[in-house]
């Protein structure tokens, strides 16, 4: 049986975690402006801190799939090897 059949790297959540991230900036683009258009102001240093947390998300989002994507590109490359050892057992 080849490695391939018996081993799948899954990244089900960097999709899902992207959208969440978009969603939450269009929330708070959407409160910015809500903002601007009303007499009175409201407090914006809820929004910055909300901005300052949103961009640590992506962050940290940007890292995890890039991990991911390093994962699968040395379990691509091990894959040959590790049939050659199954093929010689």
């Amino acid at each position: 049986m080849a490695l391939s059949n018996t081993v799948q790297l899954r990244d089900g959540m960097s999709n899902v975690l992207s959208r969440i991230a978009s969603s939450l900036s269009t929330v708070n683009d959407r409160f910015e402006r809500m903002q601007n258009l009303t007499e009175q102001a409201a407090p914006t240093g809820l929004y910055s801190q909300f901005n300052s947390e949103l961009t640590g998300v992506r962050e940290e989002l940007t890292r995890t799939v890039s991990e991911v994507e390093e994962l699968r590109s040395g379990m691509t490359s091990a894959q040959p090897p590790a049939e050659n050892l199954t093929a010689s057992l």
